[in-house]
């Protein structure tokens, strides 16, 4: 299936077992001034992200948006109903008690930002339909280490044989699904 969302780059796959040799193959991939596409582990690895270079992501400041929209659709709803729609005086308390609202505001504020960040996790980790799934190795999720390395013009023996000699178990070539959103974000999760 074709797709104008989706960028195809070819790379060499390789399989670790072992979370140690994994980031030692990543460190001697990096050195050699390769790069490193994706890595999909079962499990957090500590340092990974220096290794690679990654950015610190964006998502936080997404999780702020939606909390404060959430906070400015709280505080409208509480002064809108109970200020105008319909005020109330219940024991001589103004009609826009701020302290009474706070709850209300609270909840509002997680729900907007619990929702956008699921919202937001889906649409950037390419779980919607739509998108075409790609699995690089079944056993990624449970106790194999996978690293895709793009293929560069002419490097491609010296890449799979960095690989190979850092410790991988399985080594192929392979194509990197590259998902696009159909128009841009702010947020990378990369």
């Amino acid at each position: 299936m074709s797709s104008t969302l989706i960028n195809r780059t070819p790379c060499v796959v390789g399989v670790f077992d072992d979370d140690d040799v994994f980031l030692d193959a990543c460190k001697k991939l990096k050195s050699k001034n390769l790069k490193v596409l994706d890595t999909f582990t079962p499990f957090p690895i500590h340092g990974i992200e220096k290794v690679l270079d990654v950015p610190r992501s964006n998502l936080a400041i997404a999780a702020f948006m939606f909390g404060t929209f959430g906070f400015i659709v709280g505080v409208a709803l509480q002064v809108g109903l109970a200020g105008f729609d319909w005020p109330n005086n219940f024991g001589g308390k103004p009609p826009v008690a701020i302290p009474a609202f706070v709850p209300i505001i609270f909840e509002l504020t997680i729900l907007c930002a619990s929702l956008g960040m699921v919202a937001t996790y889906f649409f950037r980790s390419s779980l919607m339909p739509g998108f075409e799934p790609k699995i690089y190795d079944r056993h990624a999720t449970s106790h194999h280490f996978v690293v895709l390395v793009e293929k560069t013009p002419g490097m491609r023996g010296e890449i799979i044989e960095i690989v190979k000699n850092a410790g991988a178990i399985e080594v192929r070539d392979d194509e990197y699904l590259e998902q696009n959103a159909p128009f841009p974000l702010p947020i990378k999760m990369i």
